[in-house]
């Protein structure tokens, strides 16, 4: 509606764009009425742009219309609510997944566009990622089928304790009641396990797991290394041996994942420092 135009391509500014086909106003008594011909005028923005209803003077200059059931997948509407501030220090995001497209405001500060209805393709991803070999577009593709984008950063500067002020212009139309906040906690999960420590019985190998909170997924590898690495979490140091490639194994096994595990053995390895009983240090970043 008010973006999303194509602004690349070969000749893009020799593009037609706007209304290009017949306009019709339905629903009338007399049958429909043929809008095609009628003289046409362009008017950047929006009426509530102008009068930047998004901002204390500016909502008070018209009625809002209130209640628990507002209009739902209704284009070109706006959306006020007020709402406290979570809890806590951590940082806060605005879950806009219930929506389409459009722009939001909290205490008047422009968060920007949203496009939740923008989708990654619905196929092409794989539990197995290997980038050894010939690149192609698709190679470890993830999140397939979700929003490029679904939290929008709100800065606790923005925010008072109480009565702070949303404003959707949602354009084209989505479910405002699934909106939600939340706060983003980055956490750390590591784990120390020797070749040698114990199993349930003698064929089972040692392994080191790792498990983020419930909805959590490993984001990246703070620390990994298979040989004799030593410290506590967060601050694991190599040891005189240490396979180079820990870091690569335990990335290809974790990441993007919620848990994890991977075999303490040489076989997934390699047989660095050999006649040596190593153990497996790694250090993880999990976020939302």
């Amino acid at each position: 509606m008010t973006v999303g135009l194509q602004n690349i391509g070969p000749f893009f500014d020799t593009w037609t764009t706007g209304i290009g086909g017949p306009v019709k106003l339905l629903g009338l008594r007399d049958g429909p009425l043929d809008l095609s011909f009628w003289t046409w005028y362009y008017q950047i923005g929006l009426k509530g742009e102008y009068l930047q209803l998004y901002s204390d003077t500016g909502a008070n200059q018209v009625k809002w219309i209130s209640g628990i059931n507002p209009p739902k997948q209704a284009a070109l509407m706006w959306y006020k609510t007020e709402f406290n501030a979570p809890e806590g220090t951590n940082s806060v995001a605005l879950d806009l997944s219930t929506m389409n497209k459009g722009q939001a405001w909290v205490n008047g500060n422009h968060i920007g566009r949203y496009f939740v209805s923008l989708k990654a393709p619905t196929d092409g991803c794989s539990d197995v990622c290997d980038y050894r070999g010939t690149y192609y577009s698709s190679k470890c593709a993830t999140n397939c089928g979700q929003p490029t984008q679904k939290w929008y950063h709100v800065p606790r500067s923005w925010l008072q304790p109480t009565k702070n002020v949303l404003v959707l212009l949602e354009e084209v139309g989505g479910d405002p009641t699934g909106i939600s906040f939340r706060t983003r906690n980055v956490d750390t999960v590591c784990a120390h396990v020797s070749q040698a420590h114990p199993t349930f019985n003698s064929l089972t190998l040692p392994e080191l797991r790792l498990q983020c909170s419930s909805g959590q997924r490993i984001s990246s590898i703070s620390f990994a290394s298979f040989g004799n690495p030593s410290g506590s979490c967060g601050n694991f140091i190599k040891g005189s041996c240490h396979a180079v490639n820990s870091t690569s194994i335990v990335e290809k096994a974790c990441l993007g994942k919620e848990t994890c595990s991977i075999s303490v053995t040489e076989d997934s390895f390699g047989s660095a420092c050999a006649d040596n009983l190593k153990s497996l240090a790694v250090g993880a970043v999990c976020k939302y």
